[in-house]
């Protein structure tokens, strides 16, 4: 019993040091330092699952930052998809999620009409020149939160 713990024990180990330190590409030499950063991104107060978040640097940069909600909203954002964390400085954020339109009923008369897809967030905030979200990554641990208006039917 006691060995089975340890085999365990030392393959999870094993297994941690292969997911953090091998076979990926090197770090770029010229990638300024990373600080962890966390978003939270609500709907009507309610977590989005699976939106697609986006930083755009205040001053243009070869690198970007990108991250995916998960069930409880939260984007853990990556440099170039890649890399956890983010360089410092003042961003813009854009968060996009669409998909099959969930009120859709299908007409049995028609079955050749394909689901409409919809967004599930105001189409202010896919836009960085028209979305009212700003961050600023600093060194250490980064977090924040928004709360998004959904998208208006009537438009």
């Amino acid at each position: 019993m006691k060995y089975d713990t340890l085999f365990f024990t030392l393959n999870g180990l094993i297994f941690m040091i292969f997911l953090c330190g091998c076979g990926g590409e090197p770090r770029p030499a010229d990638l300024p330092a990373l600080h962890p950063c966390f978003i939270t991104i609500n709907v009507d107060g309610k977590p989005l699952e699976g939106a697609s978040v986006d930083l755009h640097a205040e001053t243009p940069s070869k690198w970007f930052a990108f991250g995916i909600t998960n069930q409880n909203g939260l984007a853990v954002m990556k440099t170039q998809s890649k890399y956890l964390g983010v360089i410092s400085g003042k961003y813009v954020v854009t968060v996009i999620k669409e998909g099959n339109d969930p009120n859709w009923t299908a007409d049995p008369d028609r079955p050749d009409l394909d689901i409409p897809v919809v967004s599930f967030v105001a189409a202010q905030y896919a836009d960085p020149t028209r979305s009212p979200l700003q961050c600023v990554v600093e060194e250490g641990k980064n977090q924040f939160q928004f709360n998004l208006e959904p998208p208006n039917e009537g438009k």
